[in-house]
C-alpha cells in the first residue's frame, strides 16, 4: 500500500494544481467534473459498465446468515446504532465475559487503553486528560506545542481511536464516571478540530475530502487533514459509543464536526465509473459513509452519502472480486481495505442492503482457501502482501454472522485457533470489530487437524481456474506434503509459482 509520505505528496500535489490552475468558480472540483451534489444524487457521466459483470447479474448467497446477530437499527437519536443496537449490549457483555475469544480481546482492549492513557512515553494520555477536563485553551496549546496531534496507536489508527476505545470500554463497563469523562473529551476534541475542517473545506477541491488539503496555517494538521482529524471513521464510533454519556451540547458539538466532514462531500472512488471501483483504496474510503452513519437521522446527516457508499461497496465486490473469490490484488493486501469495508458491509446489511450475501463476497472464502499453501502457515497470491492471508477482522465477520459455515470455520481455525498462545488475539490491530463479533472458540490453542482433514472435507476442487483473474491453482491434496502450483497471467502481471513443501516460498 502507498506509504504515508506518498499520500502526503499526492495531497500536496492536488492542492498545488488546484491553487495554480483552477479558477475560483470551479475550485470545488476539477473542470468537467460533475459537482458533488449531482454525484450524490446518482448522476453518472460515464457509459454503462460492462454488462457481463453487472451487479444485476451477480446472485445472492445468504444461506447461513444469522440475521438475529445483525440486530435491528434503532430509531434516530438512539445509540449505539452503527454496528449494533442498545438491545444487543447485554449479549455483547456476556460474550466478552464468558467466551475465551471475548475475554482475550477485551483484555487486549484494556491493555491498549492502559498504554494509550497512562504510559508517560505517549503524550496522548496528557492530551486526553486536558480534553476530558474540557479545557479548550490547554488542548490547543498542547497540540501547538507538539506541532500536531499525538501519533496513532497502530497502523492507520489515529489519535481519535483512543477516544473510541475508551468510549467503548466505558459503555461495556457501564461506568458513568468514565463515560462522562470520555464524552467531554470527545466533544472537546470535535471542537478542537472543527476550525481546521472548516478551513480545509474552503480550500480548492474541497467537495472531495480525500483530495482536499488543509491550509498551511492549520495548527496541528497533517496533509491528510480531515481524514486524520476524524480518525477516518473513529470519531463516528466514539460518538456512537459515548452518546448515552453526553449532554445535549456535547452531542451537538460532535455531530456538527461529523456533519461538516460528511454532508455533501465525496471521497475516493465516488466519481469513478462502476468498474473502476475495483481496488484496495476504494474499500479504505468506505470509512467516509461509515462515519456519516454515526449521525443517521440526526441534524446534519446526509442520507445520500450512505446511499452512494452502498453503490460503491457493491461495485467494489462486483468488479474488484471475481466470481471465484479472487481480488484484483493479493489476499494480504486486500485486508487493509477491509478494515473499513467490513464494518460498512455489516452496517449496510443491518439496513437491508445485501452486501454480505453478494456472491463474489461469499466466494472470497473459497479464494482464501485455494491460495492457502500446503502446511497452512502462509498464503500465495500475486502482488504486495501475497504471502499473508485473511486478517482477524475479516475472519471474525464471517465466523460471527455465518456461524455454521465450514469454510469460515476452517479459516478461523487456521489463523486464530492454532496461533501459539492465542497470539492472533493480541497486538495493535484494528480491534473494535473483532471485539464486537467475538464468539467462543472450543479449538483455541489446539493443534490443527492432522493432514488437513478438515480442509479436504470441504470438497474444494483440486484445480481452481479463474478466467477473470487469469489464475490457475492446482494441488495434489490438502496435507502438508502436497504439491502446489499456481499460475497467473493477467494484463498487469504474470508469474509461475510452484511452492516448495519445506518453506513454501515461490521458486525464483
Amino acid at each position: 500500500m502507498p506509504s504515508s509520505a506518498i499520500l502526503l505528496r499526492l495531497s500536496a500535489l492536488s492542492a498545488f494544481f488546484a491553487a495554480n490552475f483552477m479558477s475560483p468558480l470551479s475550485a470545488a472540483h476539477f473542470p468537467g467534473e460533475l459537482p458533488a451534489d449531482e454525484v450524490l444524487a446518482g448522476r453518472h457521466p460515464f457509459p454503462p459498465s460492462p454488462a457481463v459483470y453487472s451487479a444485476a447479474a451477480v446472485p445472492l448467497r445468504l444461506e447461513g446468515l444469522d440475521r438475529a446477530r445483525l440486530g435491528a437499527v434503532p430509531p434516530p437519536g438512539v445509540h449505539p446504532r452503527i454496528l449494533l443496537g442498545p438491545d444487543q449490549l447485554p449479549d455483547l457483555r456476556a460474550r466478552l465475559r464468558d467466551t475465551n475469544v471475548g475475554r482475550a480481546l477485551h483484555a487486549n482492549l484494556r491493555q491498549r487503553l492502559d498504554r494509550a492513557l497512562r504510559d508517560p512515553a505517549y503524550w496522548g494520555g496528557e492530551l486526553f486528560r486536558v480534553l476530558a477536563a474540557g479545557d479548550h485553551a490547554a488542548a490547543r496549546a498542547l497540540v501547538a506545542e507538539k506541532k500536531g496531534l499525538p501519533p496513532g496507536i497502530g497502523h492507520y489508527q489515529p489519535f481519535a481511536t483512543v477516544l473510541t476505545l475508551e468510549a467503548l470500554d466505558a459503555l461495556l463497563a457501564e461506568d458513568a464516571a468514565r463515560g462522562r469523562a470520555v464524552a467531554t473529551a470527545i466533544a472537546t476534541y470535535a471542537e478542537l478540530v472543527l476550525p481546521g475542517i472548516e478551513a480545509e473545506l474552503r480550500q480548492p477541491l474541497a467537495d472531495d475530502v480525500w483530495r482536499s488539503a488543509p491550509p498551511p496555517d492549520a495548527t496541528g494538521w497533517d496533509a491528510l487533514g480531515t481524514r486524520t482529524a476524524m480518525g477516518y471513521h473513529q470519531l463516528g464510533y466514539a460518538y456512537d459509543f459515548a452518546h448515552g454519556f453526553m449532554t445535549e451540547a456535547q452531542r451537538a458539538s460532535t455531530r456538527h464536526a461529523i456533519a461538516a466532514a460528511t454532508h455533501g462531500r465525496l471521497w475516493m472512488g465516488a466519481r469513478l465509473p462502476a468498474h473502476f471501483r475495483n481496488w484496495n483504496w476504494i474499500a479504505v474510503a468506505l470509512g467516509q459513509p461509515l462515519l456519516a452513519l454515526a449521525i443517521e437521522g440526526e441534524e446534519g446527516y446526509d442520507p445520500r452519502v450512505f446511499d452512494l457508499g452502498v453503490r460503491v461497496a457493491r461495485d467494489y465486490l462486483t468488479y474488484g472480486v471475481s466470481a471465484q473469490g479472487l481480488s484484483t490484488e493479493a489476499v494480504g493486501y486486500t485486508q487493509f481495505g477491509l478494515v473499513w469495508a467490513n464494518p460498512f458491509f455489516v452496517a449496510a446489511q443491518r439496513r437491508g442492503h445485501d452486501l454480505l450475501g453478494h456472491a463474489h463476497h461469499r466466494a472470497t472464502l473459497d479464494g482464501y482457501l485455494q491460495t492457502l499453501v500446503p502446511g497452512r502457515d502462509r498464503w500465495l497470491s500475486g502482488g504486495d502482501g501475497g504471502d499473508s492471508g485473511p486478517a482477524l477482522w475479516t475472519l471474525a465477520m464471517w465466523s460471527y454472522f455465518f456461524p455454521a459455515d465450514p469454510k469460515a470455520a476452517a479459516l478461523w481455525r487456521t489463523v486464530v485457533s492454532a496461533s501459539p498462545k492465542a497470539a492472533a488475539l493480541s497486538g495493535n490491530f484494528h480491534l473494535v470489530e473483532p471485539l464486537l463479533w467475538a464468539a467462543d472458540d472450543p479449538a483455541l490453542g489446539q493443534p490443527l487437524p492432522a493432514d488437513g482433514a478438515d480442509l479436504a472435507a470441504l470438497g474444494l476442487p483440486a484445480i481452481a481456474h479463474d478466467t477473470e483473474r487469469g489464475t490457475l491453482i492446482a494441488r495434489t491434496g490438502w496435507d502438508k506434503n502436497a504439491a502446489y502450483l499456481q499460475l497467473e497471467n493477467r494484463v498487469d502481471v504474470a508469474s509461475f509459482l510452484p511452492g516448495r513443501p519445506k518453506n513454501r516460498r515461490p521458486l525464483a
